[in-house]
């Protein structure tokens, strides 16, 4: 009978403490969410004082890169 219980009692301890951990990981992830999400875009900033219909880029072989920062307190 004593060994039943203590099977019980074992068990629901491992089962608490990986329940436990889970929790504490999905909610980790949901703090780097809303941290994810609090984020601005950059600030764009033109050097020359041009008109936007009359610049003309040509790009080949590129690549696109976004990037944030986080909006400080």
């Amino acid at each position: 009978m004593l060994s039943v219980i203590y099977l019980i009692f074992f068990s629901i301890n491992i089962l608490t403490y990986f329940g436990m951990t889970s929790v504490k990981n999905f909610m980790a992830i949901l703090d780097r969410l809303s941290l994810i999400f609090e984020m601005e875009e950059y600030k764009r900033n033109r050097q020359t004082e041009c008109d936007p219909k009359d610049v003309s880029i040509q790009v080949n072989n590129c690549s696109f890169s976004w990037g944030f920062r986080v909006k400080e307190d």
